[in-house]
């Protein structure tokens, strides 16, 4: 309703009227909409539409997660999302679902060396991995053979794109889930955290030479790609083997799934 009408109340002034940020405070209909709501003691006041749009947006993610927080912390869906809402806190890039004879182990990755976060009885092994398997739409019968899916979070901070990956084990099937914060930033070189020197030689040495290859290795979530693109943005003589001179940059993923969407060209 709020954003179809393209407001949103933001408080209750001294003399106890409601004020309302109109897109347009001169639109009649929006206006007497809001007075059906609120009363006709309402102040008007003026906001961009993209901001209001974004505002009830983060309401939206509000009434999720209070929603998610009524479900009762023990199920499975419970334990699902506060392994994943503790993954954000702790900022991990990973979550690792490993199910052992005795028990559910789970670890989170971060800056690329897995901690050890909690263990859970093996009874919920085929339980929680099952409620996973529907969240990312994939089979949930077949345990043979690996699968690979996509999760949408939504929470009060934004949305969370999570690739997840089941790989068969003795004991059942091992998850991992990828966290990819949608509304992350690209960091520049110099937010990459290389030391001084050690940054102006990675530049000089590899970034601005004519020709060449940069071999870049290390574990999963030790900033492989971030470091790639931040490169990229840095230097124009990176592109493709395929690409033909004086033609623009591009880049290429060979990941499957690849882990980060680039908004646009390089």
């Amino acid at each position: 309703w709020y954003a179809s009408h393209k407001l949103i109340p933001i408080l209750t002034d001294e003399d106890g009227n409601v004020v309302v940020a109109f897109a347009d405070p001169l639109d009649r209909f929006d206006v007497e909409a809001a007075q059906q709501i609120f009363g006709t003691h309402t102040s008007p006041a003026i906001a961009l539409e993209s901001s209001i749009q974004e505002a009830v947006r983060r309401m939206q993610r509000m009434k999720n997660l209070d929603a998610m927080a009524e479900v009762g912390e023990n199920s499975a869906s419970g334990i699902v999302n506060s392994l994943i809402m503790a993954a954000v806190k702790e900022k991990a890039s990973d979550i690792h679902i490993e199910p052992t004879k005795d028990r559910l182990r789970v670890r989170f990755r971060q800056d690329g060396v897995l901690h050890f976060y909690k263990d859970f009885p093996s009874d919920l092994i085929p339980v929680l991995t099952s409620r996973i398997k529907i969240m990312c739409n994939v089979d949930i019968t077949e345990k043979r053979r690996h699968q690979g899916g996509r999760i949408l979070f939504e929470y009060a901070e934004g949305q969370l794109d999570l690739r997840v990956s089941f790989y068969v084990t003795v004991h059942g099937e091992k998850i991992v889930l990828r966290l990819l914060n949608r509304q992350g930033e690209l960091l520049s070189l110099k937010q990459i955290g290389m030391a001084p020197r050690t940054l102006e030689r990675f530049i000089e040495q590899g970034l601005e030479l004519p020709s060449g290859v940069l071999l870049v290795t290390g574990p999963t979530g030790s900033g492989k790609s971030q470091l790639f693109i931040a490169a990229s943005t840095r230097s124009t003589r990176l592109r493709s083997a395929s690409s033909p001179p004086r033609s623009r940059s591009r880049l290429s993923s060979t990941g499957s799934p690849s882990a980060r969407s680039i908004p646009r060209s390089i």
